[in-house]
């Protein structure tokens, strides 16, 4: 993004510790609830998440006529007393979900100081989606990227595996230029299935259909979280200025009226509304996010009450 490093000095902001990430108290609420899977995904056969499967239940929700195989605990003795006919109650399965979460650490996210640092508030909504995934028993692999993917955390399943998540959510370092849809594509083709998590502010992406093309139902779900700064959303500049795109280093000079700016936010508006269109279109669940917002009260509430979570 053009004005990301306005002038040299912003190159040199204070960078946040990385180590406590989320305390105790949060995850333990953070266990109520879950990533919201689609049920058309294919899991495993014990999990959180519920599923088209139907299998014989004890709980009824269909039928099915009885074969010789079959067990007679789920034969159906209401139905057969007033039809005559053995019919297997079937009940809807849950299931564990594969969950992939996957954040942008390109140069792009290096702005902000203190919790509203990009990068930062990432990974701390990597930690807590993550830790949403492994205390509801899915399988989770957790990523960071930029042109490339770095070596993945992961699949691992269970809350045992928490704090080795943390950690490794601390450590993401800051990396280059990104290319979104290239590390999507390459991601998805290597793996059979789930929901993906994507955490970036998607400056990068290119031709969105295309990046989006790569994750689409029945095999994937797409969660895309844009994560943005508030400078982002309304920038606090003025006068003449030289503008250097944080990732390609192109320059470009304004003048930071207030029209200017004005025309910017429209932009930024329509770019937004374009994502969530793509989003759409493709099946994908689109939610933008600012570093302002606190996790625990805004962020999570937020996903609860847009479906992205449930419990």
């Amino acid at each position: 993004m053009w004005w990301k490093t306005t002038s040299r000095r912003s190159r040199k902001a204070a960078q946040p510790s990385a180590t406590g990430l989320l305390d105790e108290s949060f995850l333990r609420r953070l266990e109520r609830l879950s990533l919201n899977a689609n049920r058309a995904l294919r899991g495993g056969l014990s999990g959180a998440h519920p599923s088209l499967r139907r299998l014989p239940a004890p709980t009824f929700s269909d039928h099915r006529p009885y074969s010789a195989s079959d067990d007679l605990r789920y034969v159906d003795w209401n139905a057969y007393a007033r039809q005559e006919h053995l019919f297997l109650k079937l009940g809807e399965t849950e299931q564990d979900v594969p969950a992939h979460i996957l954040l942008d650490r390109s140069a792009s996210m290096q702005y902000g100081q203190g919790d509203q640092h990009k990068l930062h508030y990432g990974r701390m909504l990597l930690a807590a989606l993550g830790y949403l995934a492994l205390a509801s028993g899915d399988r989770l692999t957790a990523a960071a990227f930029d042109t490339t993917l770095a070596p993945p955390w992961g699949p691992t399943q269970g809350k045992a595996a928490a704090l080795d998540l943390l950690r490794h959510a601390s450590a993401i370092a800051p990396g280059g230029d990104s290319r979104i849809g290239d590390v999507l594509h390459r991601y998805t083709r290597e793996r059979s299935g789930g929901l993906i998590v994507l955490i970036s502010d998607l400056w990068t992406i290119g031709d969105v259909d295309a990046a989006l093309r790569a994750a689409t139902p029945p095999r994937w779900q797409l969660l895309l979280l844009h994560l943005l700064h508030p400078d982002e959303l309304l920038p606090p500049l003025h006068g003449d200025l030289e503008l250097e795109d944080s990732e390609s280093a192109d320059r470009v000079q304004i003048i930071a009226d207030p029209a200017t700016i004005e025309r910017y936010r429209q932009r930024m508006r329509q770019w937004c509304s374009l994502l969530e269109s793509a989003c759409a279109r493709r099946g994908a669940a689109y939610h933008r996010l600012t570093t302002d917002q606190p996790l625990e009260r805004s962020v999570i509430p937020y996903l609860r009450h847009r479906q992205a979570l449930s419990g």
